[in-house]
């Protein structure tokens, strides 16, 4: 006899790498496109895609075994990050009291060589257990669970007894998002590249879409599970994108988010969201200037604009602030012209004063469509002076 109680060493049962497996909720499926690759040369040691629905973690190789009758499917990368088990993997795209376990969640050929790993078929039975007993117990259906607290009680009572996120990674325990935005298929954009945006939202019928405080679009269309915003592109180099999500009844739900958070009420003149046309020159000198820097054009220089891109998440009134370094070779009449819904509003500034403090230009009414901006032209009555474009501040 031997380790597997045999007389001739072979396992009493096969074992089943990869077998039938179901579609999820809202037809959701687990592809590869969630992994990160560690070996990619941007990796920077996190981890692959955190699910708001996360109920279990797994980390294994992409570990695909060729056969005679192989597909001759071929992951893109073998060692992916760790991962986690999202909920909607578990349930039943069509039958509302079904939950899947093991190997016949809905993964693909490819992610299923990951997540086919013993311990990470028992996180996802432990959460496949708490779940049944929370629809059992309540009456509800497998997609319910998905409603938020309810997620976030299945979330907590699975963690009692298997981890839902890597300590190493989170700082907390629950995922930050009630929903998931997924960007170009979560890899980086490129300027003027058309690509797609997906709002995972289990409620959302609406969606307001930006790429820092550019507006990318407004999006209805909902497909599996999802609101869908295709063919946009972006100006900026910005990575950070944010998402409103609405009702029927235009209720904001939920703020979903991707990227590297900033603060998008003030745009400094190093941010994506400011250009300049003409001739600026680049200024550290001044001691009472916005963080480190600030451009400035004579008045003699050719016609030259800086610009910042207004965030108005929703329409309404806001207060628009500038913030310079003054000085007795400043212009006296630089031009601050504020793009609202009434149209524009030119307000002349005299920059040899009140500056390294936040001045008001006023308030205005402006609609949430991607058109408000802020633009300081040297267009001034002194051609010895300059215009200093420093940092905007909306409120």
């Amino acid at each position: 006899m031997n380790m597997m109680g045999t007389g001739h060493g072979l396992a009493k049962f096969p074992y089943i790498r990869c077998c039938r497996r179901i579609i999820g909720l809202n037809n959701f499926r687990l592809t590869s496109r969630y992994f990160v690759n560690t070996l990619a040369s941007d990796y920077n040691g996190g981890t692959s895609w955190r699910f708001y629905d996360s109920v279990g973690i797994g980390n294994y190789a992409v570990d695909i075994h060729p056969t005679k009758n192989s597909t001759g499917i071929s992951p893109l990368f073998t060692y992916a990050a760790p991962f986690y088990i999202p909920y909607r993997a578990l349930g039943s795209a069509n039958v509302r009291n079904l939950l899947a376990g093991g190997k016949q969640i809905a993964t693909t050929y490819i992610t299923n060589a990951a997540y086919r790993l013993h311990p990470i078929e028992w996180a996802i039975g432990s959460a496949v257990g708490t779940a049944a007993a929370m629809m059992a117990k309540d009456g509800l259906s497998n997609t319910d669970l998905l409603d938020t607290p309810t997620l976030r009680q299945l979330q907590a009572t699975v963690r009692t007894n298997s981890p839902i996120h890597w300590a190493a990674f989170d700082s907390d325990p629950f995922p930050p998002n009630n929903g998931d935005l997924v960007v170009n298929d979560c890899k980086p954009v490129q300027s003027g590249v058309p690509f797609r945006v997906e709002v995972y939202h289990h409620r959302a019928k609406r969606a307001r879409v930006f790429n820092g405080a550019e507006f990318l679009g407004e999006t209805t269309t909902r497909a599996n599970g999802r609101l869908l915003l295709s063919g946009v592109s972006v100006t900026t180099t910005s990575q950070y994108f944010v998402a409103y999500c609405y009702d029927d009844a235009g209720q904001l739900l939920d703020i979903l988010t991707v990227g590297t958070p900033r603060d998008l009420s003030i745009i400094d003149d190093t941010d994506p969201e400011f250009t300049l046309t003409g001739t600026w020159t680049f200024g550290t000198a001044q001691p009472n200037k916005y963080k480190t820097s600030y451009r400035y054009s004579w008045g003699s220089n050719p016609p030259s604009t800086a610009t910042w891109k207004l965030y108005i998440p929703t329409p309404g009134i806001y207060e628009i602030f500038i913030w310079y370094p003054q000085a007795s070779n400043r212009a006296t009449d630089a031009p601050f012209t504020i793009y609202h819904a009434g149209g524009q509003t030119t307000v002349l500034v005299n920059q040899q004063l009140n500056g390294g403090v936040w001045l008001s230009l006023g308030q205005f009414q402006f609609r949430a469509d991607g058109s408000a901006k802020l633009v300081l032209s040297n267009a001034i009555s002194d051609p010895s002076k300059l215009v200093v474009a420093d940092a905007e501040h909306i409120w």
